[in-house]
């Protein structure tokens, strides 16, 4: 399946708050993420590597507090610091 629309594809994303593994890694996906990701509070699992995300991600990594592996390698962020995931 070819996703076109990624911000399409995120959106309907952000409506599973019960999302406890979210496993997006290789797909070539390209540009920022929406802000409504931090709505996945149940998250527990994230791999977004391999991927062409940019942005800055400060702005909502910090409400995931329920994660326990992050895997954000191979894009394109900014903002990214031990800091953020002190809690």
């Amino acid at each position: 399946m070819k996703i076109t629309n990624v911000f399409s594809f995120f959106t309907g994303l952000c409506g599973l708050k019960k999302l406890e593994d979210l496993d997006l890694w290789g797909n070539s996906f390209e540009g920022t993420l929406p802000s409504c990701l931090y709505n996945l509070t149940s998250l527990q699992q994230l791999d977004l590597n391999w991927n062409q995300f940019r942005g800055n991600l400060s702005s909502w990594i910090v409400d995931l507090t329920s994660l326990k592996y992050i895997d954000l390698s191979y894009n394109l962020f900014e903002g990214l610091s031990f800091n953020l995931f002190a809690n």
